[in-house]
């Protein structure tokens, strides 16, 4: 279904794992074991198959998507939280942006009739036992057993009538996945924020456009989650110049002689579906800059700074870092303009322009 589709031929690559074939191929395990897999073998293939995921630096740095279908939805999910408590393969969820699990596995309506039907004909079969062994069967007995003989067809024949087997429920995840992935958050240790999303697909092999593009639309473009910040662009400037004592703000003087100084400009841009707020388990998002010269800010982006007293306290004390917090809206830009006179980084002060240029290839390979 998805391989085929135009649009995810050329924009991504895809990868398909059945886990029911493997455990059925893996000669390791008995003959039983392999007619029918039960869920642990299933769980086990599929974490192997985490296992053996590529660790090359392009691989690392590419994004997963996570299709489940059916039974294959409780087969990911238990096997991304015992990744998570086991901490083997952090570096493939920490590459995971979003899951999409397709018609899970459902409590249908139709198999509550199935047992009331299996119920009724033993309930049957118990009348017409205790009618042979009092000798005989009154006009009572007769009756029960003909609307109990009948009961079991009219429930089946109500069942296909009113599509009781569409119109039902899907299993909801468990309660430790929606507390570790759905819910979960950087500054939670043990957990790791991953959207979730649920489509209801009935059979893969006669899906409509409309569900296929459904499918689609969630695997090209990104779902955000609540405790994860959205970022679409990040930008680095710095120009250094000559500087004149007299051009270096009074009460700074004391505290540096230099005859250089460095334009300093940082900018964020987050993306429109960017969702997150005060209320999400985030700390507010720092623009800050760390020198071993004196800095001095230019400019902020407008609102309060949500900064702590003490990153406060230090910045007017020895004006070596300044950091400005904020929670970001979604589809805004922040920039933050600051001057350094004298030395920045580390090193002494004839190596600025080197070290100038060192911050920005570390600020490149941290990204």
């Amino acid at each position: 279904m998805l391989r085929s589709h135009s649009q995810l031929q050329s924009r991504v690559s895809l990868d398909h794992f059945d886990a029911w074939a493997a455990v059925q191929t893996r000669r390791s395990l008995p003959w039983y074991k392999r007619v029918k897999p039960r869920p642990t073998e299933m769980i086990q293939e599929f974490q192997g198959y985490l296992e053996r995921l590529p660790v090359s630096d392009y691989e690392r740095s590419a994004d997963l998507v996570f299709v489940a279908y059916r039974s294959g939805c409780y087969v990911l999910q238990r096997a991304i939280i015992e990744e998570l408590t086991c901490k083997r393969r952090l570096d493939v969820l920490a590459r995971v942006r979003r899951i999409i699990q397709l018609a899970p596995s459902r409590r249908t309506r139709y198999r509550w009739v199935f047992i009331a039907t299996i119920a009724t004909l033993i309930g049957a079969s118990a009348v017409q036992l205790l009618a042979k062994l009092n000798n005989g069967q009154g006009a009572i007995t007769e009756a029960v057993l003909v609307i109990l003989s009948f009961l079991s067809a009219l429930l089946l024949a109500l069942a296909q009538f009113f599509g009781w087997t569409v119109k039902s429920a899907a299993i909801v995840a468990s309660h430790t996945f929606v507390e570790l992935i759905e819910r979960g958050s950087k500054r939670k240790s043990g957990t790791w924020p991953i959207s979730v999303s649920c489509e209801q697909v009935s059979d893969l092999s006669v899906a409509d456009a409309r569900d296929v593009a459904d499918v689609v639309n969630k695997l090209i473009h990104p779902v955000p989650h609540p405790n994860v910040y959205e970022v679409r662009e990040e930008e680095v400037n710095e120009v250094i110049s000559p500087v004149s004592t007299s051009d270096i703000p009074p009460g700074l003087r004391p505290k540096i002689q230099t005859d250089h100084q460095i334009a300093w400009e940082r900018r964020i841009d987050f993306q429109p579906y960017n969702i997150t707020t005060r209320d999400s388990d985030l700390e507010p998002w720092a623009l800050s800059l760390s020198t071993s010269g004196v800095l001095d800010v230019v400019s902020a982006p407008n609102g309060k700074n949500e900064w702590k007293s003490d990153e406060e306290w230090a910045y007017k004390t020895n004006r070596k870092k300044f950091l400005y917090r904020f929670y970001p809206q979604y589809n805004e830009s922040y920039t933050l303009r600051l001057n350094v006179y004298g030395p920045h980084g580390p090193g002494i002060e004839k190596r600025t322009h080197t070290c100038a240029q060192m911050l920005i290839t570390k600020y490149i390979a941290e990204r």
